[in-house]
């Protein structure tokens, strides 16, 4: 497979009772083919900041769409909370060494929690 670090810098807006918030964010892959792998970045986040996952993506995966997914899994969350994280960058790096950069297909760049939001190249980041 292809070992492949996300990393990724989100902003969580200022409320109250959003401190006592476990977050979680996960990246899908989805192949040419039909093939989907789903990965879980960072689980139990309570804060703003840059979190990291290495994963091994197999090989033959022919990438058609990327996905980021967001969620409020707290138990100290009432139900039916939604929450907007900013995005603020998503970078992957291959073993080998190339990176790319991402955006969310939104256009202010924030995902609501319980969504899952196409991510597009960022045309604006890339590496010459």
């Amino acid at each position: 497979g292809i070992q492949l670090k996300v990393n990724i810098s989100v902003d969580i807006p200022y409320s109250f009772l959003g401190k006592h918030y476990s977050r979680e964010l996960k990246i899908t892959f989805y192949g040419d083919q039909g093939e989907v792998e789903t990965f879980t970045i960072s689980k139990g986040f309570t804060s703003s900041g840059n979190y990291y996952k290495i994963f091994t993506l197999d090989r033959n995966i022919g990438l058609k769409d990327v996905f980021l997914e967001y969620a409020i899994v707290s138990i100290h969350s009432s139900f039916g909370t939604t929450e907007r994280l900013k995005v603020d960058g998503l970078t992957t790096t291959d073993a080998n060494g190339p990176s790319s950069h991402w955006r969310l297909n939104t256009g202010d760049g924030c995902i609501k929690s319980g969504r899952s939001e196409r991510l597009v190249l960022d045309k604006k980041k890339v590496l010459t």
